[in-house]
């Protein structure tokens, strides 16, 4: 599972930008609609457009500190309690 992780994270980085800022636009416009069925936020559509602008640094944050998250509890996990300990050690040490 962390190599899938991997390799998803080496794709996703590897897009140029114009093309990764257009799929987290998207990823922000969904995130957006799904919020706005369960509370509504505005009824005009260039407010939209703007929230997508607005949230869309915010999503790509999140994303990238998911990604990075899931991936280091998967190692962590891989590495077993010595690897729990080891993690330790070195966040103590610094």
């Amino acid at each position: 599972m962390g190599f899938i992780l991997r390799l998803l994270i080496f794709s996703l980085s590897a897009q140029p930008a114009e093309q990764s800022d257009g799929l987290s636009k998207k990823v922000t416009e969904v995130i957006i609609e799904t919020v706005d069925r369960v509370v509504p936020l505005e009824t005009d559509e260039k407010p939209t457009i703007d929230l997508v602008e607005r949230f869309n640094h915010v999503v790509r944050k999140y994303a990238h500190f998911s990604a990075y998250l899931v991936l280091g509890l998967l190692i962590m996990n891989a590495l077993g309690t010595k690897g729990t300990v080891l993690v330790v050690s070195y966040i103590t040490m610094n």
